[in-house]
């Protein structure tokens, strides 16, 4: 029966039960249509807000730039008091495939900057395994747990300020290997308020 609530004891405590009433029934119609609202409004508002960051980036990393460029101008002031400039910045990633990977990696190592790349170990435990997890990856694998596994990788922000300082002291770094690509940005600064 639907009412039952028995529990593994097999106790039934479906007498203890509170039965809904009407007035519950339409307090829970309401809040469930509330619900959907605040849900499609939700909706609304994060493409609204992805169509936004769209047309910032738009501004900032293409037409600003690109206006500024055929003006012949690096910085500007406009007449009621912006300040425009034109940055350049680094985008990078190390790629998730195994070997594209292993290959930026090697490089850093190989070029002298291996210490932006981080490492992990990660280890996965079975239950009451608690006291193996204590112990550290050497005594992991003395232990025999399987699934210790160890990863490296550069933090995005790393690689992209590493990158950018890298050329900046005329170092050739293999931009391609990272992904990486220079770009502009307008950069705006509102006057101070007196």
């Amino acid at each position: 029966m639907a009412d039952d609530i028995t529990t593994d004891d097999g106790h039934d405590y479906a007498a203890f039960q509170k039965k809904p009433t009407g007035d519950a029934f339409q307090q829970l119609w309401q809040l469930v249509h509330e619900e959907e609202r605040a849900d499609r409004e939700v909706d609304r508002a994060e493409a609204a807000l992805k169509v936004a960051k769209e047309r910032l980036k738009d501004l900032q990393e293409k037409q600003i730039p690109e206006l500024m460029e055929a003006m012949g101008q690096e910085s500007c002031k406009t007449s009621d008091g912006l300040k425009v400039s034109v940055r350049h910045k680094i985008r990078a990633s190390i790629a998730k495939d195994p070997d594209k990977k292993s290959a930026a990696l090697g490089w850093l190592a190989t070029n002298g900057h291996g210490s932006i790349i981080k490492t992990e170990v990660s280890a996965k435990f079975d239950r009451g395994q608690e006291e193996a997890a204590v112990k550290a990856i050497e005594a992991l694998r003395a232990a025999g747990v399987l699934g210790a596994e160890m990863t490296r990788d550069v933090a995005n922000n790393t690689l992209c300020a590493f990158i950018a300082e890298a050329l900046e002291k005329g170092i050739n770094v293999p931009m391609e290997l990272f992904s990486a690509f220079k770009y502009r940005v307008a950069d705006i600064k509102r006057p101070e308020a007196k």
